[in-house]
């Protein structure tokens, strides 16, 4: 009789540990290497950023927007008419690196970073 309710406790125990590491998860978020974390509460965006790194807690109610806070070139190619009414191709590359204090302001102007980069 001893050892069943000592088994049952054990599982009893198992099954709430499991459960509580399950839900822990959820106020744990981990924002990878050169990117900028962006957290939505109810179709808003927070008004800071999360930078690259663990946080620890965070609302498990957020969803999350990842931008990319790295170095990136943009190209773009062009036929421009020059005086002769011929076509000369123009290539112009632009580089540009996302400011992470203003993510939480190109997620809610633009919605996503090649928008705000085409705009």
């Amino acid at each position: 009789m001893a050892g069943a309710k000592a088994q049952k406790n054990f599982l009893m125990i198992v099954a709430a540990i499991a459960l509580l590491a399950f839900v822990a998860t959820d106020f744990v978020k981990t924002v990878p290497v050169g990117r900028v974390g962006v957290a939505i509460l109810f179709g808003w965006a927070q008004p800071e950023g999360y930078a690259q790194g663990i946080h620890i807690p965070v609302n498990p109610l957020y969803r999350w927007t990842m931008f990319d806070a790295r170095q990136q070139t943009h190209l773009e190619m062009a036929n421009v008419p020059s005086q002769d009414q011929l076509q000369t191709k123009l290539d112009v590359s632009v580089q540009y690196r996302i400011n992470g204090a203003m993510a939480p302001d190109i997620l809610e102007q633009t919605g996503t970073a090649d928008a705000a980069v085409r705009a």
